[in-house]
């Protein structure tokens, strides 16, 4: 049976890391390599439990593979880990990967599909998801601009603590009524729904996140 491309990576990083300087001319302290050898193994339990479906260690494992933790950056790699973990409801990987589109790291540039994920990462009650939904709504980026919505998500990403949210729901400029209409919007918010107008007919479902 062929190896999986992830766990053709975690030998070659087993292998790679302790060798990683073989060809300076002054070896790497002792104390160096028996850092290497713990990430290795730590990244090789990460692939395995990814491969296995584990959601939080394809989350983890993308984020390593994203940053460049340790392991040379791979964006397109993290893209996919980050895909699979939201296919499953995991609401951070929704929003990674919904920034991903923003940046058009490791997948094509595309603000609307980075609203939609990113809808549904805030619907799930990602609180840095809600902050950055906001944002969307706000400047019309991928969404249609609508700053009821942008009020709503921003203020509902405040009461998580998300306090960067509080510049775009100050930012936003509305009257009396429809300051009054985003505040019931964000009372009727429940986990798994996405806000939407009071001229909408219905409460937009969402596929709940994972727990």
């Amino acid at each position: 049976m062929k190896k999986t491309a992830l766990s053709v990576l975690a030998v070659a990083l087993t292998v790679a890391l302790p060798l990683a300087g073989c060809n300076k001319k002054t070896e790497a302290p002792a104390s160096e390599v028996s850092q290497e050898l713990p990430v290795a193994r730590k990244i090789d339990e990460l692939i395995k439990k990814a491969e296995a479906g584990d959601t939080e260690a394809q989350v983890v494992l993308a984020e390593i593979f994203a940053n460049g933790d340790g392991i040379p950056k791979d964006s397109t790699r993290a893209a996919d880990l980050f895909r699979k973990a939201a296919e499953k409801g995991t609401a951070k990987a929704q929003f990674r990967l919904g920034q991903m589109y923003v940046r058009g790291e490791g997948v094509p540039k595309d603000a609307v599909r980075a609203a939609d994920l990113i809808k549904q990462s805030a619907s799930n009650g990602y609180a840095k998801g809600q902050a950055l939904l906001g944002a969307m709504y706000a400047k019309g980026e991928g969404v249609t601009k609508d700053e009821v919505l942008a009020y709503a998500w921003s203020a509902l990403a405040v009461t998580q603590g998300e306090m960067d949210a509080k510049q775009t729901q100050d930012s936003v400029q509305l009257t009396t009524a429809l300051h009054d209409e985003g505040e019931r919007i964000k009372a009727k918010w429940k986990q798994g729904m996405a806000l939407v107008r009071e001229k909408e007919e219905k409460i937009v479902p969402v596929a709940p996140t994972k727990r």
